[in-house]
């Protein structure tokens, strides 16, 4: 097991036929799907409305999976769910397994000609059936019906003629613990102290960079895999390894893409989540609503203190909670007409306001040190943003001046020393080296 790897995993093993000709019970009566069900407090899977198998204790779910011939494609529907996790997540995987010469055969000879597949939401995974595949990721008293799918190319032909491959299908359950404990209650007047965020750096690092046209686009959206990328490079050295994962749990995510890393690590911390459909869709532009509710999960006194509705377009909006503690806490921003317009993209612009905000880094032109800056031709002084992008594109030392940021806990900064800039690309190789273990 890799070093730091939040989980625990825990398997049940349920004994069917597949291929060929088995005599079986019928599944439950018609209109209800079975059901297989992690049950946290036990730590045990268990299945619903599934009839036992022959004279096997474990119940049979996959009854369409049977009589199969070259050509055929069956599929069964399962509720595939979780109770008593707790704040605790789970994913569940399925795969088939059984030494038997037949399903051998089947999957080491002839297993280019078998598709396995699950559909969750209209999202379908394809696998193997000795590798398997994830039927999703689920939260407390959540559940999804999925579809799976069987199929054998009719090119089979003869060869698969005589097998009768007796299978075990495997249910895995691994559990991720949530990592963002609860602290106590505080007083919501208490001032801000900068220890409320112990997974992020203190140090004010560049976490924002140009493009290869030489402008850094305030206006630009920032899609999903962006978004995740910056949080990562944000995080503490302890922080990174406890969260630390090469494990995507999103069909979208490969290893080969180059936010793969920071996608999964910050999804195994707990701080990202994909969408209903299984999918974490990187290339979408993120929502207002969306970062919003990331940067409240960095702050451990989310869910602690006392907010008020602060805008009148978030009312009834999933992330009404995440938005209206970002707004008492002074990380977001709304718009001249009192909306905030959770939906909407976020431009890079209000991105570097709102992540300057939840790391109470803010600079003015009394603080800056003007030689050698990082900066951009489109972030010219006259803009709003203009200190925001020089905060998070240059790496430097400061102390806190007696100056007040306007609506805030916290002072303005001076500038000692301009540090060199962190080269990120040679740092998130080494990230691997050392944490991959």
């Amino acid at each position: 097991m890799k070093k730091g790897k939040l989980s625990r995993i825990f398997a049940l093993t349920l004994a069917t036929v597949l291929i060929l000709g088995a005599v079986v019970y019928t599944a439950a009566a018609a209109g209800t799907e079975p059901g297989v069900i992690y049950q946290g407090n036990t730590q045990q899977i268990v299945f619903e409305r599934a009839w036992p198998f022959a004279s096997n204790t474990a119940p049979d779910l996959f009854t369409d999976l049977k009589k199969m011939m070259p050509g055929d494609s069956v599929t069964q529907s399962i509720c595939v769910g979780a109770r008593n996790l707790g704040q605790d997540s789970v994913r569940i995987h399925l795969r088939a397994e059984n030494p038997n010469a037949d399903y051998l055969k089947l999957t080491e000879t002839y297993g280019h000609w078998v598709e396995f597949s699950v559909n969750s939401g209209g999202t379908e995974i394809t696998g193997s059936l000795s590798d398997g595949v994830l039927l999703g990721t689920f939260t407390d008293s959540g559940s999804a019906n999925v579809d799976v799918t069987l199929r054998i190319a009719p090119e089979a032909g003869n060869e698969l003629q005589a097998l009768i491959a007796e299978v075990d299908w495997v249910f895995t359950a691994e559990v991720i613990p949530a990592i963002l404990p609860p602290i106590g209650p505080i007083e919501p007047d208490e001032p801000v102290d900068e220890n409320d965020l112990p997974w992020l750096t203190a140090d004010h690092i560049n976490y924002i960079i140009g493009f290869d046209d030489g402008l850094v686009h305030p206006d630009w959206s920032v899609n999903r895999a962006e978004a995740a990328t910056i949080f990562y490079r944000l995080l503490t050295a302890d922080a990174r390894e406890t969260m630390w994962s090469t494990n995507s749990i999103y069909p979208d995510v490969s290893e080969e893409q180059w936010f793969y890393i920071a996608v999964c690590t910050l999804t195994n911390g707990g701080l990202l989540e994909g969408y209903p459909d299984g999918t974490f869709k990187p290339g979408r532009a993120i929502t207002r609503a969306e970062l919003a509710t990331i940067i409240c999960r960095f702050d451990q006194k989310f869910g602690q203190i006392e907010t008020t509705a602060a805008f009148e377009d978030a009312a009834g909006h999933w992330a009404e909670e995440y938005i209206n503690f970002a707004a008492t806490r002074g990380y977001v921003i709304g718009f001249p007409d009192g909306t905030f317009r959770p939906d909407e993209p976020i431009n890079r612009a209000s991105l570097v306001t709102m992540v300057n905000r939840l790391l109470r880094r803010a600079v003015d032109d009394e603080g800056l040190l003007q030689k050698d800056l990082t900066n951009w031709p489109d972030n010219p002084p006259d803009t709003w943003f203009y200190y925001e992008f020089l905060e998070a594109a240059n790496y430097h030392a400061y102390t806190r001046s007696d100056r007040e940021v306007e609506e805030q806990t916290y002072k303005y900064e001076d500038w000692t020393k301009l540090l060199p800039p962190i080269d990120w690309k040679r740092h998130e190789t080494e990230w691997i080296r050392v944490y991959a273990k």
